[in-house]
């Protein structure tokens, strides 16, 4: 019920070059993973640790990544600024 919405959350971030919010979002998703109200037929601890897990992968890539891409961005601006002085 929330997977379609969690999901698409993270891919509109992901495309709008928000990556810290995208990877909120997927945090929430372990939070909501983990207490069974996605990925689970019923209210359980880590029904379904494998999902957790994987919201956890993706959002430690998309940290990475948005770390990584913030510094290109801060390089980039950097040079635009001493070429235009």
């Amino acid at each position: 019920m929330f997977t379609a919405a969690i999901w698409g959350a993270i891919l509109v971030y992901i495309i709008d070059n928000q990556l810290e919010k995208a990877v909120k979002v997927s945090f929430v998703a372990i939070i909501l993973s983990a207490i069974g109200l996605i990925h689970a037929p019923k209210l359980a601890i880590l029904y379904n640790y494998k999902s957790a897990l994987a919201y956890l992968i993706m959002g430690i890539i998309l940290w990475g990544f948005s770390i990584t891409l913030k510094d290109v961005e801060d390089e980039n601006e950097s040079l635009r600024n001493t070429m235009t002085d």
